[in-house]
């Protein structure tokens, strides 16, 4: 069976849950196997792209012919 729960792990994951809401979910994370996987995932995925957006803005700094250093 599917948490009803699972739809929020992403906006969980991300932050932009409102306090309260942010609140539940933390409780519920507790005692729900599934959902604290889903948000270990959106975690992990978050991280990881961060390091690459970071990775990738670094580099066209680097190729930007027009930049003054």
């Amino acid at each position: 069976m599917s948490c009803p729960l699972r739809m929020d792990t992403g906006a969980y994951a991300l932050g932009v849950l409102s306090p309260g809401d942010r609140t539940r979910m933390a409780l519920h994370l507790e005692g729900c196997r599934a959902c604290r996987s889903d948000v270990a995932e959106f975690t992990t995925m978050l991280r990881t792209l961060r390091s690459l957006v970071a990775h990738m803005s670094g580099a066209a700094e680097r190729d930007d012919p027009g930049r003054r250093t």
